[in-house]
């Protein structure tokens, strides 16, 4: 007896609307992939999963959810919207089907782009956008143990980037203030704020070094980096920007409930630029997961640049 499995050259051509126990050998990563009902697969020898980010890179941690721009159902790009036009409809997870809730108020609709930083689509806030996220599910709930959440976006201008929170659960990476760089501050019992200017005994991420850092304690945001936002078990809770690049004092430590009911928007603020891919999971990722995660995003969004985006400078690794 004979059997066949169906294969495809990479991971854009893989079946374009899968159903779930479909499965697919990949030519270029010689893997067998397998669609699980929300994402692609990749099993190794032993049946342990993975989370596949595309052909190349996979983590061995799956995360709650992860939307990416490209793909507003989150499988192919045939909902996208026409390039310059409103999204108008839920915007889908990659994995386990969480979505955002379309947001009926034109004014508060961000606007889709197809191309942007290395020809990838992103979502443009104006500074008065938002989506909701339904969190009334078995898994994006609040959590008090350890998270990873990672965004690729760029900041326009002097505005607020936030990558979403609720009112006790802030997730804003700069606000309102001009090109000070990113502090981290832990306020009050329930949420961590990653602020600005106004809060003494702070420090800001230290880049690694390179062209055009040095000590500089200043870095822009007007180009696209990677945040990563990371509780380990300790509990401690740190910001990395572009890689390995974090704050060396005040680190907060709580372990109070952190939920995401929106993206874009924060209790008090919301996100003004461009957004290319948000992520979440229930874990602090290994160090291994963190630097697959910033090869993928090398390999997708290029290089990183260095603090004052004068020039190009590698992605620090942990």
């Amino acid at each position: 007896m004979t059997s066949t499995l169906i294969t495809c050259a990479n991971t854009a051509a893989r079946p374009g609307s899968p159903s779930a126990g479909d499965t697919v050998y990949q030519e270029d990563t010689k893997q067998i992939i397998t669609y699980d009902g929300s994402a692609w697969r990749v099993y190794d020898s032993d049946g342990t999963g993975g989370y596949a980010l595309d052909g190349s890179n996979t983590l061995t941690a799956a995360p709650v959810f992860h939307f990416d721009v490209a793909k507003i159902n989150g499988i192919n790009t045939s909902a996208n919207p026409s390039n310059a036009a409103a999204l108008t409809g839920a915007w889908t997870s990659k994995i386990n089907g969480i979505k955002t809730f379309a947001q009926g108020t034109g004014t508060k609709q961000p606007t889709w782009y197809s191309s942007g930083t290395s020809s990838e689509s992103y979502l443009s806030s104006d500074g008065g956008d938002e989506l909701a996220i339904d969190f009334r599910t078995s898994l994006n709930v609040p959590n008090s143990g350890p998270f990873t959440l990672f965004a690729v976006m760029k900041r326009g201008g002097s505005g607020n980037l936030v990558i979403g929170g609720t009112s006790s659960a802030d997730f804003e990476v700069v606000p309102a203030g001009g090109t000070q760089g990113v502090w981290m501050n832990y306020s009050g019992t329930d949420y961590v704020l990653y602020n600005t200017t106004g809060y003494t005994g702070q420090a800001r991420p230290t880049f690694a070094s390179g062209s055009g850092n040095g000590s500089t304690a200043v870095a822009s945001y007007d180009v696209t980096r990677l945040f990563m936002l990371v509780r380990d078990s300790t509990p401690e809770t740190r910001l990395f920007v572009d890689g390995n690049n974090t704050n060396t004092a005040s680190v907060a430590t709580s372990s109070a409930e952190m939920l995401i009911d929106k993206l874009l928007k924060d209790n008090a603020y919301y996100s003004t630029g461009e957004t290319y891919e948000i992520g979440y999971f229930d874990s602090a990722l290994s160090t291994a997961d963190k630097n697959t995660l910033i090869t993928y995003v090398n390999s997708r969004y290029g290089t990183g640049r260095n603090a004052d985006d004068t020039d190009d400078l590698a992605r620090a690794t942990f």
